[in-house]
């Protein structure tokens, strides 16, 4: 029988220790009086059974509140602290990267800015000698700054030229207004640049002389330079940078390239039409731009954007005349405070636990205070096995655990005090195998039984229970234990273990395979070491030997690397190198002498670089090699060794004692150069190999220090000395001029400079091809070396001009006189092999230090003046005067504005007919060009003409002549008087150009008239340079019916056999013959043959510039043809010609 409450609880102990663990708490109260009760006949009862009022569970709850309160405080007191940490850490964060890229950024429009005030003081910019100069200069300033798109040249009326020298007009641009009135450098808000049509900023520097706006220096660039910048700021995960101008408008963005120039984050003023504000951003955008474009740091704020909150950072960006772009960085906010929510959770989650282990704490100091009884109440309710009582008298469950009811899906009402067999729980028979050991052994443990569920499920466990009595029934407490999961993955691990031993075989029989392999590699293994301790021991009794020569190599690899460093450096002293060598080798071989010599060019003798254990005046002496082991070893190129008194009876003449010489020659291919030679004075010694090869290693490096100073030599010798010539060259002229204006400084110096040009080598060049204008340059460069005296510089700077610096006192006084001497030597026939061609020069002369102490500037004038002796006539000299650099300038501003003459159509065509000697009609008019130019007023055409020929704006002013010419015949052709032809100018240049005949022919069959009613007029020189090409194209246009004439006859290239082959009409005889036809006889007679000649040759002759009747009635008798000039009728307006030609006869 159960004596007590402990004994029952102990049975139930007992029963279930095999399946779960105690939890300390069955209340065996309940469970005895359950089982008086069926003693007894009550019903059973519903609630209350294992209910209790624990102690433990309100010292747990206070406990537990106090807790959470004390972790409450201290969890919002570590956020608000941290919050404000982080918080000032990401904001400090952002304002560097903000102010550091503000100051890349300034950094960057500074570098930009300096390059373009740099360029608007260049001199070539300050005071230009011609156009192509601002070009060349543009051009070179583009090439060496990629962050530009253009740079252009100005003036004040806003005409720019371009660094690919054509033109544009910046007039209407704001900034560049603004730097011609401010006289400061600008920049520009964004705008499309007319160049390149790209979104950009521009930069306008004045170009300031004597503190007055000479032009205007204007570069462009593209924001795509900005947007690489910005693109490097790196700010959380995905933030951006971005810069906007001091009106707010994006003009860099590192995500949205796109919006550049067309979106505006300030506040629009009333005349902004470029950008837009972005629709999607409130007003506090805006408020943080008006606040960092007027405060002196970064300003940091929040804004929305597409509804997303946007952490930002303006930082102001200082940039020259006081303008300020704003630099921002930016990141969606939520990335910004990402590590504050990170540690908000994880306190969360830091205070959540502390919960949890302070509630496991709180239950285990619990149940110290709970009763005991309470240890054996979880025992039975609450363990996952299903538990229960069970009468063997009536069969029915006295009591089952929570855990019956979930496992098998009964309810309690289905279960208690009803008999187990009624509810077909048990599966076949196993209920009476059970009944039946428990009544025979009183225990059963662990028997594996099925049972079913409410649902009919099948489920597997193991059956544990014990017998125990209480009065005079018998009852038992079981546990059952649920394997069915267990056996279901019993089942699924069986078949994978079996897998597995199949896949562990077959590795199995992979790794004996193996094993067997690794077992025969041991065996060589054992067989290697065993050679390997043989080997041993012989490199132990080596190490001996190499220790004993240790030194020896450490010392020669120092010496040979030293020795081979030398070569590495610069060549600047062959000597030292040499002794540096001799001495290094000397001392690996031991050796108490040597020396280091060269032969001459004969191999007859050696002069010695350096030499040790000799007297210093033997080294000084040359050694004769005409004999002896010197000569034998430049013979046959190979290494000597010597055992007698040769090196004694040379250098130690009082000492006749033998010694031992090595002599290793120093070759260069197979030319013996040297030698290099060690003695062992007053020794007789064995010779080494090892020591000959270390001889001959030193020998090497010593011809490689040989050919590295003669490299040397030649390379500078290329870089100063012209290669044709053999005379300095322009890079050795300016350092020999930057020395002596060095000392004109101090007052030393003083001297002329002359600037020679050779006339007319192009023509040379064109004519015989290049190689006969090269042997020019080489006769002119040698008489020059030749005639001048050897303190004179004579350099050659480039094709075919040359520079004499006369730096002796009283060069000033002499400079004529040596000019003229030039002059007279230079004056010669050249020799071209195939003919002999006489040359002349021409020669610029300036003064130093009065005209300057710049090489460039210095030049710049001499050439000036030597351009100023060819327009004097050539083969003669000019000095530098400052009129001629005006001159120049003028020419410089005349070109430009040619440039936008035909745009403002500043030029127009007077034209002057041509009339029959007795006046009594017109058979032609001259299409003459004239210029009234805006700023520079009636220019002559003498004037203005070749400087279009020079810009070559020949061309294009050439067309609109033939066009305008054209225009008018057509006039004249509609009102009847298609005979009259209308003669146009043409330039050599324009006949040069590939497509004249095309656009001659193009021209007259657009304006609707015929051929012949056209004239060209070309004048002598288009035969001079491409004879053959010219006459070519002479005679396809008259082939076409255009009629040809030779303007200005008899004052330049006149040759009969040309003139046969001319396909002209006509021939027009030149102003200067006829102005003395009256009154010089011989005059008239030229003006007669020249009549006489053309009518030979078959074609018509036009007087031009007649202007009296005398000189009408002189040429009457020469029976010239036409006549053309002041005395009939002036050069006239259209209209006015037009009338004339109507008219049909003059009033003489």
């Amino acid at each position: 029988m159960i004596r007590s409450k402990q004994e029952l609880a102990g049975k139930l102990l007992k029963a279930s220790s095999s399946f779960f663990i105690v939890t300390d708490n069955p209340n065996s109260d309940g469970i005895v009086e359950r089982i008086r009760m069926k003693k007894v006949g009550h019903t059973h009862r519903r609630d209350g059974v294992f209910s209790i009022k624990s102690i433990r569970v309100r010292l747990l709850l206070i406990m537990l509140a106090l807790m959470c309160g004390s972790l409450s405080l201290l969890t919002g007191l570590s956020y608000y602290f941290s919050d404000k940490a982080l918080s000032k850490s990401v904001n400090e964060t952002a304002a560097a990267i903000s102010l550091d890229y503000s100051q890349r950024s300034s950094a960057f429009v500074n570098e930009l800015v300096v390059f373009v005030q740099d360029i608007a003081v260049n001199p070539h910019i300050v005071n230009p000698q011609n156009r192509q100069e601002i070009v060349d200069v543009l051009a070179l300033s583009l090439q060496r700054n990629n962050k530009f798109a253009g740079i252009n040249y100005g003036d004040l009326a806003g005409n720019v030229i371009r660094a690919q020298g054509d033109t544009a007009y910046l007039g209407d641009r704001d900034y560049y207004l603004k730097a011609i009135k401010t006289k400061e450098l600008t920049i520009s808000e964004p705008l499309v640049s007319k160049g390149s049509g790209r979104l950009s900023l521009a930069i306008a520097a004045p170009v300031l002389v004597n503190g007055e706006v000479k032009a205007v220096i204007q570069a462009t660039m593209p924001l795509d330079s900005l947007n690489e910048l910005v693109g490097a700021i790196r700010f959380m995960d995905s933030g951006y940078g971005f810069i906007a101008d001091q009106s707010g408008v994006i003009i860099a963005h590192a995500v949205h390239s796109e919006i550049n120039g067309k979106v505006r984050i300030g506040k629009s003023p009333a005349e902004a039409s470029l950008a837009v504000e972005v629709p999607e951003v409130d007003e506090r955008l805006a408020d943080l731009f008006t606040k960092a474009i007027a405060g002196e740091g970064p300003v940091q704020g929040v804004y929305t954007l597409r509804n997303r909150p946007i952490f930002t950072v303006l930082t102001p960006v200082e940039l020259p005349g006081g303008a300020r772009w704003l630099l921002g960085v930016s990141a969606p906010e939520s990335e910004v405070i990402a590590e504050v929510v990170t540690l908000n959770t994880i306190l969360l989650l830091a205070a959540l636990g502390c919960v949890v282990s302070g509630a496991f704490v709180i239950i285990l100091i619990s149940r110290r205070f709970a009763r005991p009884e309470e240890k054996y109440f979880k025992a039975f309710r609450y363990v996952d096995d299903a538990v229960g009582i069970v009468s063997f008298a009536s069969g029915t469950f006295i009591e089952v655990n929570d855990a019956f009811f979930e496992l098998l899906g009964y309810e309690r009402d289905e279960i208690l005090a009803r008999p187990v067999e009624s509810l077909g729980l048990w599966v076949e028979e196993q209920n009476s195998q059970v009944q039946w050991l428990l009544k025979n052994e009183r225990s059963v443990s662990k028997v594996e039984t099925f049972w079913r569920g409410r649902n009919g499920e099948i489920r597997i466990g193991l059956f544990s229970a014990d017998v125990f009595e209480m009065g005079k029934e018998r009852y038992y407490v079981f546990v059952w234990h649920d394997i069915t999961e267990q056996k279901k993955a019993e089942e699924s691990l069986k078949k994978a273990y079996e897998e597995l031993e199949q896949k562990v075989e077959e590795r199995t029989q992979e790794l004996f395979a193996a094993n067997e392999e690794l077992t025969a590699a041991n065996e060589e293994m054992l067989a290697m070491n065993d050679e390997l301790d043989m080997a041993n021991r012989r490199l132990q009794e080596e190490n001996n030997i190499r220790c004993q020569t240790e030194d020896k190599l450490l010392l020669r690899e120092r010496q040979y690397r030293a020795a081979t460093g030398l070569l590495t450096r610069p060549v600047e002293n062959v000597e030292v190198l040499m002794e540096k060598m001799l001495a290094n080798a000397l001392q690996l071989v031991q050796a108490t002498g040597g020396f280091v010599g060269i032969y001459n060019d004969a191999g007859t003798s050696v002069k010695l670089h350096h030499g040790i254990g000799m007297p210093q005046e033997a080294v000084k002496a040359p050694l004769t090699a005409d004999e002896g082991p010197l000569k034998k070893m430049h013979d046959t190129g190979e290494s000597l060794f010597i055992k007698d008194s040769w090196w004694n009876m040379v250098f130690q003449k009082e000492d006749l004692r033998n010694s031992s010489v090595i002599l290793i020659p120093l070759q260069q291919g197979r030319e013996v150069k040297g030698v290099l030679a060690a003695s062992w004075i007053g020794e007789e010694r064995p010779l080494e190999e090892e020591t000959a090869e270390v001889l001959r290693q030193f020998a090497d490096l010593a011809v490689l220090a040989l050919e590295r100073a003669e490299a040397q030599d030649k390379i500078s010798h290329m870089a100063f000395f012209d290669l044709l010539t053999g005379l300095p060259n322009r890079v050795n002229l300016n350092l020999y001029l930057e020395k002596e204006f060095a000392k004109v400084r101090t007052g030393a110096a003083a001297g002329v400079l002359f600037f020679i040009d050779m006339d007319d080598l192009k023509t040379i060049n064109d004519t015989f091809g290049h190689s006969a204008g090269d042997k020019v340059i080489m006769q002119a460069g040698e008489t020059l070396r030749r005639r001048m005296k050897e303190e004179l510089f004579v350099a050659r700077i480039s094709g075919d001009e040359f520079v004499v610096v006369d730096p002796r006192k009283g060069a000033a006084q002499q400079a004529e006189a040596l000019a003229d001497q030039m002059i007279k030597e230079l004056c010669q026939e050249y020799d071209l092999g195939e003919a002999k061609i006489q040359m002349s020069a021409s020669i610029g002369i300036v003064e130093y230090p009065q005209h300057g102490l710049v090489p460039e500037v210095i030049l710049q004038k001499a050439d000036v003046a030597m351009y100023a002796a060819k327009e004097t006539g050539r083969n003669c000299w000019h000095v530098f005067e400052a009129a001629l650099l005006e001159k120049t300038s003028e020419d410089t501003m005349l070109i430009n504005a040619m440039r936008f003459a035909l745009e403002r159509e500043e030029m127009f065509l007077q034209y002057q007919p041509q009339w029959t000697v007795d006046g009594a009609k017109i058979i032609g008019v001259e299409a003459l060009l004239r210029w009234e130019s805006r700023e520079h007023g009636r220019i002559s055409p003498a004037r203005f003409i070749p400087l279009a020929e020079r810009s070559r704006l020949i061309l294009q002013i050439g067309q609109w002549v033939l066009r305008q010419a054209c225009r008018f015949a057509a006039r004249l052709a509609h009102e009847g008087r298609c005979d009259v032809r209308v003669a146009v100018n043409i330039s050599p240049r324009q006949i040069k150009d590939e497509n004249f005949v095309s656009y001659v022919l193009n021209t007259i069959k657009e304006e609707g008239v015929q051929p012949w009613q056209i004239e060209l007029e070309v004048t002598e020189s288009v035969f001079i340079d491409h004879t053959d090409e010219s006459i070519s194209k002479l005679k396809q246009l008259k082939e076409q019916g255009i009629h040809l004439s030779v303007d200005d006859f008899g004052t330049g290239f006149s040759s009969l056999s040309y003139l046969r082959k001319l396909p002209v009409n006509c021939l027009k005889i030149d102003k200067s013959f006829v102005d003395e036809i009256a009154s010089d006889d011989m005059q008239f007679q030229f003006v007669n043959s020249i009549i006489n000649m053309g009518h030979t040759l078959g074609v018509s002759i036009v007087a031009e510039g007649v202007e009296t009747k005398e000189q009408l009635a002189e040429l009457d008798k020469c029976n010239c043809d036409y006549i053309q000039g002041f005395l009939l009728s002036k050069p006239l307006v259209e209209e006015e010609a037009m009338a004339v030609v109507l008219k049909g006869f003059s009033t003489l």
